[in-house]
């Protein structure tokens, strides 16, 4: 029996059909699939490795950044806590401004009551 015989008696019992050209073509269209699907893989392992350095990366940043700010002293600590909340941060300027305003209008006062008892007094 030859080939073709075969290849036809295989289908007949619900094998596969064709002949040889074609599960050869078929299968060479596997074997470039099943490449591009590596060489995807590959891309893909790479940029998941590339991630995973930068997370690390990430990390050791603030594991040293704890570090850092556990060794600080506590007025630089709190110069920080009022750096990273903002809304904090904005009150204390408000109230600083109040008491900057305050100031000046005392020494506004002062001022011209020094002026008014150097005018009386020059009189």
């Amino acid at each position: 029996m030859n080939s073709d015989a075969q290849i036809g008696a295989v289908h007949k019992t619900g094998g596969i059909s064709g002949s040889g050209e074609e599960l050869a073509l078929t299968l060479e269209k596997v074997v470039s699939q099943l490449t591009i699907i590596a060489s995807t893989l590959h891309v893909l392992e790479q940029r998941v490795s590339m991630n995973e350095n930068s997370v690390n990366v990430c990390l050791q940043y603030f594991r040293d950044a704890r570090e850092r700010n556990q060794h600080m002293p506590e007025h630089a600590r709190a110069v920080m806590n009022h750096v990273e909340n903002p809304d904090s941060y904005r009150s204390e300027l408000v109230k600083l401004k109040e008491m900057t305003h305050t100031i000046k209008t005392g020494i506004d006062k002062l001022r011209s009551n020094d002026s008014a008892d150097h005018h009386s007094s020059a009189r």
